[in-house]
């Protein structure tokens, strides 16, 4: 700054400056009238319809914007309760609202159960809601939850940051409070509370161990009389401060807030803990209470499915979602909106759905395979001994599918390379099958997906693989109806010529010795119609052979004559 006062002016006058157009991946703007009453309108490149305005001024604008995004634990769901429905193990109605709220109404399903808790705690529960990556796998590792709670407690603490690099992680604080709740009191006692100051704290932060980590709570914390005493207004314009992270907006409220400590006469001690420890927690980011319960009541549906049916069901599920086989929505989290730059944006995969002859449901599937995130996806559940197996013809679906009996999960056909939805569709109308000739009569799929089929191991409840491609290549290649000396070359190379007897041994010599002749006279100038040339070699052979009595001597070039040695050759061949 100081080194260069040019290019620091520059940049100041850069930052903030519009570079892009962007689309929100899930904003939508609500009106009550026409929106070009309070807005100016754009189309993107993909012809989507959006305001020129951002965030912030569609705020001013009186406009509302409401997020609306779609969630990946919403199709493992669906996956979920489809897959038990055809296997009979849950009862389908005649709407999917029907059996959804048959069987996961919030209100109905179980919250309290201890080995429920345990799955989660051994991480036996997939994919958990919004606890899936390293942050949410730690915190439950350390705080073993045991409620909704605690749940909603821990998907906003995972998110909260040490303010400097010397703080304790919120989260390990979090997770020493819960373990013993007289720390938090100790801390307060380190900070000079009284008792009294320490009671009117507990109806807001107790349940959550002491530590404030909703919108909620600090916005009630600095509306107390005795914590400061501001009203609502005041409140919301701190937590838009910590929401949307503008640190310039949080110095001047954090003034603000003192000076009025000071002129109303409160506690120091309590004033000063409740700002600079307890709103401080959520300085840079804060969740409001509200969407850390929903995401926590997303993951107890979760833990129902995968607790109170075999767990294969939700595994499946899963893996069906994570590897891109029902659809292409990703998990969002709130705190970090994407925005996607319209003026880049690649050509989405279509999806399309897939008529199953044997399934009461429509399979949504991928045009296009994404080897690569299967790849990964089944990576991730192997590691944690989840059994994924070759494809079976006569139970595999289009994508993967549970096999309740053997606690495993059948690879999809959709997966296999040369295999397309026809031989599919076919491969399910027509099932069962016997043996891969019976499969082969019923279906008659072209060579290579037969061979894929084979080469996967969908056929390995049946014959060895070994066994079966060998069967298949014989079954389809061409038979030879005569052999001939033509032949001789490959009998030699696969080692096809019987070694039994002395006989046979000596015809694969001479067969051999032939051709050598035949090389060796190509160059010597002697037409090979009436001679053959012989040499060291050939002469030695001969005298084995007992045909010395027929090389010609007489010139400095030995020979043979063609019909004599021809004559005896064929014989021998014969």
């Amino acid at each position: 700054m100081n080194e260069f006062p040019e290019l620091w002016e520059i940049s100041q006058r850069i930052e903030g400056l519009i570079c892009r157009s962007g689309e929100h991946a899930g904003g939508v703007i609500f009106v009550d009238e026409d929106f070009t009453n309070s807005t100016a309108l754009m189309k993107a490149p993909n012809g989507d319809v959006i305001t020129q305005f951002d965030l912030h001024d569609s705020e001013k604008a009186s406009l509302i914007k409401i997020d609306l995004l779609s969630i990946e634990a919403l199709d493992k769901m669906h996956v979920c309760i489809d897959l038990m429905a055809e296997q009979g193990y849950i009862e389908q109605y005649s709407t999917l609202r029907e059996t959804y709220e048959n069987l996961l109404n919030i209100y109905k399903i179980e919250r309290t159960e201890p080995k429920m808790w345990k799955m989660v705690w051994n991480h036996e529960v997939q994919s958990l809601f919004q606890m899936k990556e390293q942050s949410g796998i730690q915190g439950i590792a350390l705080t073993k939850p045991e409620s909704v709670d605690d749940l909603t407690v821990l998907n906003s603490v995972i998110r909260l940051m040490a303010q400097d690099k010397n703080s304790e992680q919120p989260l390990n604080k979090y997770a020493r409070f819960k373990k013993d709740i007289s720390l938090w009191y100790k801390e307060m006692d380190s900070y000079g509370l009284t008792k009294e100051e320490q009671k009117i704290l507990e109806p807001i932060v107790k349940s959550s161990y002491g530590i404030c980590e909703s919108q909620e709570k600090f916005m009630q914390l600095v509306q107390l009389p005795e914590c400061g005493g501001f009203d609502l207004g005041w409140a919301d314009r701190l937590r838009k401060a910590i929401a949307k992270k503008n640190p310039a907006a949080y110095e001047e409220l954090t003034k603000e807030y003192f000076e009025a400590v000071k002129e109303k006469g409160l506690s120091e001690n309590l004033c000063k803990y409740v700002w600079s420890v307890l709103v401080a927690t959520s300085r840079g980011y804060a969740f409001n209470a509200s969407h850390t319960l929903a995401y926590s009541l997303v993951g107890l549906q979760e833990m129902n499915l995968a607790y109170f049916y075999p767990v294969i069901f939700w595994n499946c599920a899963c893996l069906i979602a994570d590897s891109g086989g029902s659809d292409d929505s990703e998990e969002e989290n709130e705190e970090d909106e994407e925005i996607v730059d319209i003026y880049e944006q690649e050509d989405m995969e279509e999806f399309e759905y897939i008529d199953s002859p044997d399934r009461k449901t429509k399979i949504k599937k991928r045009k296009n395979n994404n080897y690569g995130k299967i790849a990964t996806a089944i990576g991730a559940l192997r590691a944690d001994g989840i059994n994924i197996v070759p494809p079976d013809i006569n139970s595999s679906s289009y994508t993967f599918y549970p096999d309740v009996e053997n606690n495993q999960i059948l690879f999809g056909l959709r997966g296999l390379l040369n295999v397309g939805e026809e031989v599919i569709a076919d491969t399910i109308a027509n099932r069962p099958y016997s043996s891969p000739r019976d499969y082969l009569n019923k279906v008659k799929p072209k060579k290579t997906a037969m061979v894929s089929l084979i080469k996967c191991g969908a056929f390995d409840n049946m014959m060895d693989r070994k066994t079966c491609m060998a069967w298949y290549l014989w079954e389809i290649c061409d038979k030879k109806s005569k052999l001939t000396l033509q032949n001789m070359p490959s009998f030699i190379k696969y080692n096809l010529l019987p070694q039994n007897t002395e006989e046979e041994i000596m015809g694969k010599r001479i067969y051999e010795f032939n051709r050598y002749l035949k090389a060796i006279t190509k160059d010597s100038g002697l037409n090979p119609k009436e001679k053959y040339l012989i040499d060291e070699r050939a002469a030695n052979f001969l005298t084995e052979i007992e045909m010395e009595g027929f090389v010609d001597t007489s010139l400095p070039t030995w020979t043979i004559q063609a019909k004599i040695w021809d004559k005896f050759y064929q014989n021998k061949m014969n």
